[in-house]
């Protein structure tokens, strides 16, 4: 018996220098899980960026569903989604211009429609 594959949800993480302090966007904005222990992935696309190692991604309310993150690399970053609960949950993505030092975060959605 095989185990079924669970989807992976990827946020793409684009860094920008033009502004003070660097800003950054996702894409897409939000993303919605429906099976549980989904993996979602954070990669950041453009070179110069890293995720802060002390705490890449935060969660407002992360209640019984976000149990694991994991740092990948300095690009990126995994979540386990265990979809516990419906809703909407936001987070903070914490980023580091490499060059500068400069910190500086974006905050996306998860949305948990449990089926």
């Amino acid at each position: 018996m095989s185990t079924p594959e669970k989807p992976v949800l990827t946020f793409n993480v684009t860094g920008s220098n033009l502004t003070d302090p660097p800003t950054a966007i996702c894409s897409p904005e939000l993303v919605t899980v429906t099976d549980p222990n989904s993996l979602v992935q954070f990669q950041i696309i453009n070179a110069g960026y890293a995720f802060d190692p002390e705490a890449p991604i935060v969660f407002d309310d992360p209640g019984a569903n976000f149990p694991d993150i994991w740092l990948l690399s300095d690009t990126l970053v995994a979540v386990r989604d265990r979809l516990t609960s419906g809703g909407d949950f936001s987070f903070t993505i914490n980023l580091i211009e490499t060059g500068t030092g400069k910190r500086f975060s974006v905050d996306p959605t998860i949305r948990n429609l449990p089926t």
